[in-house]
């Protein structure tokens, strides 16, 4: 299987709920290739790289016991149905040090690496795995 290369055209979810609809996609994505014992395709990795992890403060009504948002409430027993209860619960417990990075910065990180020289690097590769532009 093949790296997969984030670009500008992944055109990645901004708001809380497209990010909440990327990571149910990748879900589904991950539970599929996993119960067919196979590697995700292209596309398949393209909605891989969408998944942002379930830190953002706006996604807690849907893991509330007693959501007052019936949309986010209506999102939690989604997620809830489609893993386990154990990956429920992993997926819970993470959230409070599951972060994403903002673009603004990764813009000003990325910045201040060109400053120093970065740019001069023959393929540099940076892994921030919990950015999201």
């Amino acid at each position: 299987m093949a790296d997969y290369i984030l670009t500008d055209q992944d055109n990645l979810p901004r708001s809380a709920v497209d990010q909440w609809n990327a990571n149910i996609a990748a879900i589904k994505v991950v539970k599929d290739i996993e119960a067919e014992g196979r590697d995700a395709t292209p596309e398949e990795q393209a909605v891989l790289a969408r998944y942002s992890g379930f830190g953002n403060s706006a996604f807690s009504q849907a893991f509330s016991n007693r959501p007052t948002n019936k949309a986010w409430g209506e999102r939690g027993r989604e997620l809830k149905a489609l893993v386990t209860p154990e990956e429920h619960r992993s997926i819970r417990e993470s959230r409070l040090n599951a972060f994403y990075t903002t673009p603004e910065v990764i813009q000003s990180m990325w910045g201040g690496l060109m400053e120093m020289g970065a740019g001069d690097l023959k393929n540099p590769v940076v892994l921030e795995p919990s950015a999201v532009l």
